[in-house]
């Protein structure tokens, strides 16, 4: 792992033999995982702050600006998977069993939440279920949730306002996690070929259904309200905010 300055120069460097690396940036920290199995590291531009090993193999990571770690694991026990929450001395914050099969986990910035991604086949339709759970609760319930039906949400993260958004191949939920409401971003004709969060918006790539290339940027507020547009021509590539 290797920090470079705003001039290119390298000012840290950090051993990690990971075969198969994850990486999380948030404020000043830098989180990186072994996917498929259990090592980890938070560190900063200045130093190696914490090396440890999760109980079991890794799934899925989320980090934020307070150096806070969400660790998604294999689940022990005969559980499908583990969530453990570390604070960035390595102290466990929160921790939960489930039997759903949780696909991804997202860590607020403010630390007060975390989210979960899970899937389920139900009378033949794929759902999707987004949860939302208070770190200082004990209660097993979620403060709030959402099901979408017949529809694959694959990623979760928060927006700097604290608004969760949930993306799929035809746009994005976005919910408000303290009262649960939800609104669709769901741009008609249009299929997602990437997302960017920057801040309080996020920007989708979209192309029309049956096109091969070109296509439109839109940058959306957390209400779902599209706030600019552009086109663009070729093939796309990555988007980032």
């Amino acid at each position: 792992l290797t920090y470079l300055n705003a001039d290119g120069a390298e000012v840290a460097r950090y051993g990690c033999a990971y075969a198969n690396a994850l990486m999380a940036t948030e404020g000043k920290y830098v989180l990186v995982a072994e996917q498929g199995a259990r090592r980890l590291q938070l560190s900063t531009r200045n130093k190696m702050i914490l090396e440890w090993d999760a109980d079991l193999n890794i799934r899925a990571v989320s980090l934020n600006a307070l150096g806070q770690v969400a660790v998604l694991t294999e689940g022990p026990q005969g559980y499908a998977v583990e969530l453990k929450v570390y604070d960035k001395d390595g102290d466990v914050l929160y921790t939960r069993s489930s039997n759903r099969m949780v696909t991804d986990v997202a860590l607020s910035s403010d630390g007060s939440t975390v989210s979960l991604v899970s899937v389920e086949a139900l009378d033949g339709t794929l759902n999707t279920r987004l949860e939302v759970f208070a770190l200082a609760s004990a209660d097993p319930n979620p403060r709030c949730a959402y099901t979408a039906e017949d529809t694959l949400l694959y990623r979760a993260m928060y927006l700097n306002d604290g608004t969760l958004m949930a993306v799929s191949d035809w746009g994005a939920v976005l919910m408000n996690t303290a009262d649960g409401k939800t609104i669709l971003y769901q741009p008609e004709g249009m299929k997602v070929l990437g997302y960017a969060v920057g801040g309080d918006t996020a920007c989708f790539a979209l192309r029309p259904y049956g096109d091969a290339a070109g296509g439109e940027v839109e940058v959306i507020a957390s209400s779902g309200l599209v706030q600019s547009s552009v086109t663009f021509t070729g093939e796309f590539r990555h988007l980032s905010g």
